[in-house]
């Protein structure tokens, strides 16, 4: 599936984004995170159901209504294994997010990862 739908609070309605705005690796098993200082939802990891495991960070920019591919390793400073089926929340400070735990194609993750994106 790669349709992608955003609720307008305002109509209080649902609008699917054109093909223009869909993300290019389709994925299932990732996590989003609503990062409100920068405006952003962050995906990060998942798999696209026939093998591939995503270790990357998508950011969905809801100002351009458009997508920012991130550097794991620059944002982190290390590289981030990649996984899905793992657990994310916003950090508390609107431009932060902690990953806990998933798995990949090797093994189950048992790690916490802070990664902090800068205005």
């Amino acid at each position: 599936c790669q349709d992608m739908w955003l609720f307008d609070l305002q109509a209080k309605r649902w609008r699917e984004l054109t093909e223009a705005a869909r993300p290019e690796r389709p994925r299932c098993s990732h996590t989003s995170v609503y990062l409100p200082n920068e405006n952003v939802v962050v995906f990060f990891g998942g798999w696209d159901g026939a093998g591939t495991v995503f270790g990357d960070i998508i950011c969905f920019d809801l100002t351009t209504e458009s997508w920012i591919d991130l550097d794991s390793a620059a944002i982190h400073g290390d590289h981030i294994p990649e996984r899905f089926a793992h657990v994310a929340c916003d950090d508390g400070t609107g431009n932060g997010l902690y990953i806990v735990g998933g798995v990949n194609a090797e093994k189950e993750l048992q790690d916490l990862v802070h990664i902090a994106l800068e205005d």
